[in-house]
């Protein structure tokens, strides 16, 4: 497969569907497309784009089952996570740098099942103190650096700490965070390289730079709108979450159909957020609060079931427009895959994408998995 034709294939698919999935569901009150057919069409097109992630493939369960006492604190998604992750890690005795490592529970437990030494790079002080604790009390031979990876001034620090290493790993490192370690290692020139991606939309730019050299040359940028969207398909909420989640929107919309009403004014504005407990009140106290962040004050003759109303129409077409945008999320996040691909190519790496665990454990669950040529 080649990742590099594979990406030009996916970045045209994308520009030529733009009108489906590059917008913003709030700002409409009708269906922003005519054509049905025309979805339809485009659909059709990207799914005869081959998937560049190898299907998860069950490993044999451990004949060494970890012991109780190193997994401890471990929630059990989370601990099954790590167990697959580190099921593709490549067995060696050199040292590994754990990015962006939390309290270290995935460079802990590699370092006890590997027996290698692990370095994990965390910014915050606090949990470093709790990794170190962990690490010292299981004597296994793990060592924290406080350090933030976006820090200019830590090129240094971080370039000579993976020099040191022959392995790399980070998992569901946000947005610009694994972006950093992907340059950063490739830098160093890291042997092995394994990232699981999270996140996409959480970059200090306000829309994606590509990494590859290719992608920069194709005609598809994408703003943080269409990052969040690729970032989409979380494990599905609860029954309680949803219907919180449809009252919020509806009563946001209701409010906003009534602000563009008032002011004559179509351009959607955005609210702040605000603390849920709000909206297990009455729908007349979120305006009066949300019409005071615009500096608006709301009528007394203000007739709330009507704007409820309106936002619960509003909420429909919302709600269609986004089952539109999300049936394009698979596309984009593989195209942001296949450009830390690409880039990690452009580099001198071999590089697969692969599903290291089942989708119901994390939707983030494509590994991108690089070795240096030699």
């Amino acid at each position: 497969m080649n990742l590099k034709e594979l990406l030009e294939q996916y970045s045209q698919a994308l520009s030529d569907s733009r009108a489906f999935w590059d917008i913003v569901a709030f700002e409409h009150t009708e269906l922003p497309w005519e054509s049905e057919s025309t979805l339809a069409r485009v659909l059709d097109d990207l799914r005869l784009l081959v998937d560049p992630v190898w299907a998860y493939e069950s490993s044999k369960a451990s004949e060494h089952p970890l012991p109780f006492w190193l997994i401890q604190g471990i929630k059990g998604r989370k601990l099954s996570q790590v167990q697959a992750f580190i099921d593709h890690v490549p067995k060696h005795s050199t040292i590994v740098t754990e990015w962006c490592a939390g309290k270290g529970h995935l460079g802990r437990l590699l370092s006890f099942t590997q027996q290698r030494p692990v370095v994990s790079i965390e910014w915050q002080s606090a949990l470093c103190a709790e990794g170190t604790e962990l690490a010292q009390h299981h004597r296994l031979p793990q060592t924290f650096i406080q350090q933030d990876v976006l820090a200019k001034d830590g090129d240094d620090k971080i370039q000579q700490t993976l020099r040191r290493c022959q392995t790399a790993v980070a998992l569901h490192a946000c947005g610009d965070l694994h972006i950093r370690l992907l340059e950063h290692a490739t830098e160093a020139q890291i042997r092995d390289i394994l990232v699981a991606p999270c996140c996409y939309h959480l970059i200090r730019q306000g829309h994606y730079e590509p990494l590859s050299k290719a992608a920069q040359q194709c005609d598809l940028r994408l703003s943080k709108n269409a990052l969040r969207l690729a970032a989409q398909g979380l494990v599905t909420a609860g029954k309680r979450e949803r219907e919180l989640r449809q009252t919020e929107l509806v009563w946001r919309l209701g409010y906003e159909s009534w602000r563009q009403d008032h002011l004559n004014d179509p351009h959607y504005q955005p609210l702040n957020s605000v603390s849920k407990a709000i909206f297990s009140g009455s729908f007349k106290d979120f305006c009066h609060w949300a019409a005071a962040q615009h500096e608006i004050n709301l009528s007394s003759c203000f007739d709330a079931d009507y704007w409820l109303e309106r936002g619960e129409q509003r909420f429909l077409v919302t709600e269609a427009i986004e089952q539109v945008r999300l049936k394009f999320q698979p596309y984009l996040e593989r195209w942001l895959l296949l450009d830390r691909a690409v880039f990690l190519q452009e580099q001198g790496y071999e590089v697969s994408l692969k599903a290291f665990c089942e989708r119901e454990l994390t939707p983030r669950n494509t590994l991108i998995n690089a070795r240096a040529r030699i």
